[in-house]
């Protein structure tokens, strides 16, 4: 009798503790799709951002103009084949782009969906700075985390992946705004 009670009583205990795991792992699996959920709201709240950046004339839209200015200027690219190409990729046949554009355009990139070991190979071979591959493994940069960097927003570089040196985030800064703005023009994989 002492045995059936025993074996009884350990089936019990073992369902209640698969219960347990179930709940913990449904716990985990909610926590980790609200990350994700999170991170692509911020990913597309950063491209709305950077089509601010990009709209000087604050009109809601990037026009041919104002994207040529900012190739030139502030990525500093003056080659006409290397322009012509960005902007062909950034307005797709389209002299007016709007937020609405340049989001629907960031998902369906490839950089989007790039994941931490895509980003990580971007870092070393196309940044030039692959001193910071562990911060960036770390914190589990990937594809959606690019729009952010690109912005620096809340001092995102210095604040969350302690990159302090001044040159090096200006590179990120630009390197990430080109492949976001740009890809596939700047096919790195």
């Amino acid at each position: 009798m002492f045995w059936v009670v025993l074996t009884v009583f350990y089936f019990m205990h073992c369902s209640v503790l698969a219960k347990d795991n179930l709940n913990i792992q449904n716990e985990i699996d909610t926590r980790i799709t609200n990350v994700q959920t999170h991170q692509f709201k911020s990913s597309l709240d950063a491209i709305a951002e950077i089509h601010k950046v990009l709209d000087d004339d604050q009109n809601g839209a990037v026009d041919s103009l104002e994207s040529e200015d900012f190739i030139r200027e502030d990525l500093s690219i003056n080659d006409g084949d290397l322009e012509d190409q960005k902007q062909l990729s950034l307005h797709q046949g389209d002299n007016s782009i709007s937020v609405q554009d340049m989001q629907n355009n960031w998902l369906n990139s490839e950089v989007h969906n790039w994941t931490t070991e895509d980003v990580e190979l971007w870092l070393k071979d196309v940044v030039g700075l692959p001193q910071y591959l562990p911060i960036f493994r770390k914190n589990r940069v990937d594809g959606n985390f690019l729009p952010r960097l690109a912005l620096n927003t809340d001092h995102l570089i210095q604040s969350q992946l302690g990159i302090s040196d001044l040159q090096h985030k200006n590179k990120l800064i630009l390197k990430a705004m080109d492949v976001v703005l740009f890809w596939p023009t700047y096919c790195v994989l």
